[in-house]
């Protein structure tokens, strides 16, 4: 989805659905535009998307506590919104994904999964 001011491209928004859910992937935006507030907007279109299709859970997915990403997601939910997320670290073919780390020259963040984007 995209939001567009004078045939320009401001922000756009990335969703995948599933059976039941929106997962709500990237948001990109041109700060020079942030005064509209078009993420604000998007997001609420891409959760009205998602229930006029018979979606029952848009997952914004998480953030760093306290951080910016955070905070601009709870400005869509109530307190009873929240659920604890988890992430999966799980590596499907060890032998490609030892690639990755092999072509990595530099690892800043030892414990970040996967470790070739840490």
């Amino acid at each position: 989805m995209q939001a567009s001011l004078k045939e320009k491209i401001i922000t756009s928004v990335l969703v995948v659905m599933g059976e039941d859910i929106v997962h709500y992937l990237l948001l990109g935006s041109d700060p020079q535009y942030s005064e509209f507030q078009a993420n604000s907007l998007l997001t609420y279109e891409a959760a009205l998307y998602g229930k006029t299709r018979g979606k029952k859970l848009f997952d914004m997915g998480g953030g760093i506590p306290g951080g910016g990403i955070e905070q601009f997601k709870r400005n869509f939910i109530t307190d009873d919104g929240i659920w604890k997320y988890y992430a999966i670290k799980k590596i499907r073919n060890k032998k490609i994904y030892d690639i990755f780390v092999k072509k990595k020259t530099e690892i800043k963040n030892q414990n970040y999964f996967p470790l070739y984007r840490g």
